[in-house]
């Protein structure tokens, strides 16, 4: 199907039958102003951009003109359609496309899920009348639905936006009002700032909803931080800001980020104000960093919790290494030689594409060496297990489960913490 669609898009001169055109103009209240991606025999409407040049069109290539100040009706061939979008974004506008249904396409997903209004129009062969080209070479117009998306990218339209979220989410009307309008109430006003921050991390990477649902919160909350703390720097904005997105998820996917390792990690890192500022000339101030971990001294006087978030943070920093790297590390596929100092970390095997493979780079300051707070922390390992790593029985780096491992031997056991590890 999907294929006999692109060869009738490729195909030539067909175009949706006025009638149909008139109907849907009247059943959606649209009042388009010019007709993109047509021809003088084909034009729906008397202003009109042509594919190609001809007669009375005001202009060719639609997508290096602007298309502020109008209401296009979009018709494109069908592999211009992320273009098209895009354009859409870009120009902050509202247009009426018409496209087949194609699930499985990035651009559908964005039209179905992104869309102010839609209407299915029928089948291509009672809906599309062929053209002479069609015609003469034999084509007939393959079965197919075809439907009209209204998409508004307007910025007044932001609102709208936020609060069909939150109605996918089935938070009541009162909810959405309080949320949206309450802007006495401290609390809100924060939930609201982080929506709009959630919504531009996902306008920048071109998320759709279904797709942020199939999404680890953890990851999700890493990155939208990411862009946050890009442009804001300071530690308690980011620590209040941190706690929205965690609150918000944790509702959304029904489950308590508060004792997710990786989030925990995150926010001991803002809490220690271990990055005063993410960015600097366009490379990570680890020296920062660095700083901080040579004042807490050896690995030895650090508590379980305080390892871990150092080596999560050397990995980050120094090995370039994201979150959901360092959650999938796997001890047993790993290469690991103690003796050597040779440490080969690779993920968890999920595809038969093989390993992804993370060698440690040797750094001379024992107190900021990844690899050697990789063996510390396997050391620890050991002694609560009583045996060696070299066995690859743990499987993955990070267990699910809560483990007691003392820090440091003259700790008595009621210091002793759980930890998510």
């Amino acid at each position: 199907m999907a294929d006999a669609l692109s060869r009738l898009s490729r195909a030539g001169n067909y175009k949706l039958k006025e009638k149909i055109f008139r109907q849907t103009c009247l059943q959606m209240n649209l009042n388009p102003t010019i007709d993109l991606f047509s021809q003088h025999f084909n034009n729906l409407l008397p202003r009109f951009m042509s594919t190609t040049r001809g007669h009375g069109e005001i202009a060719i290539d639609a997508l290096k003109q602007t298309w502020k100040k109008e209401l296009p009706w979009i018709h494109p061939h069908i592999p211009l359609l992320p273009a098209v979008l895009k354009k859409i974004r870009e120009e902050q506008i509202e247009a009426t496309i018409i496209a087949p249904l194609w699930p499985g396409q990035i651009w559908y997903t964005e039209l179905v899920n992104e869309n102010a209004q839609s209407l299915m129009l029928g089948w291509s062969n009672e809906i599309l009348e062929p053209g002479t080209s069609l015609v003469k070479k034999n084509l007939k117009l393959p079965p197919g639905k075809i439907c009209c998306f209204m998409m508004d990218r307007r910025p007044e339209k932001e609102e709208d936006s936020q609060r069909k979220i939150l109605r996918i989410l089935n938070v009541s009307k009162g909810t959405i009002d309080m949320i949206l309008y309450g802007q006495r109430y401290n609390t809100q006003r924060r939930y609201y700032y982080a929506m709009e921050k959630f919504k531009k991390w996902t306008q920048i990477n071109h998320y759709t909803i279904l797709y942020l649902l199939t999404m680890k919160p953890h990851i999700i909350i890493t990155e939208v931080l990411a862009q946050f703390t890009s442009v804001n720097t300071s530690a308690s904005s980011t620590l209040q800001f941190f706690n929205r997105p965690s609150s918000m998820l944790s509702l959304t996917f029904d489950i308590d980020l508060k004792n997710n390792h990786m989030v925990q990690f995150t926010r001991k890192a803002i809490s220690a104000h271990m990055f005063v500022k993410l960015k600097y000339e366009d490379t990570w101030n680890v020296g920062i960093l660095f700083d901080y971990w040579r004042g807490k001294g050896s690995n030895r006087n650090l508590t379980n919790i305080e390892l871990q978030t150092k080596f999560n943070s050397l990995l980050m920093t120094i090995c370039s290494m994201r979150p959901a790297d360092i959650e999938g590390m796997s001890l047993r596929h790993s290469v690991i030689c103690e003796q050597n100092d040779k440490v080969d970390l690779r993920l968890q095997l999920k595809t038969k594409s093989g390993l992804h493979s993370h060698k440690f780079p040797k750094t001379r300051d024992r107190t900021i060496c990844p690899r050697a707070t990789f063996f510390d922390w396997l050391k620890r390992i050991d002694n609560k297990h009583d045996r060696s790593i070299r066995d690859n029985k743990y499987g993955a780096l990070w267990r699910n489960e809560d483990i007691i491992i003392p820090a440091k031997r003259s700790q008595s056991h009621s210091d002793q913490r759980n930890y998510q590890t």
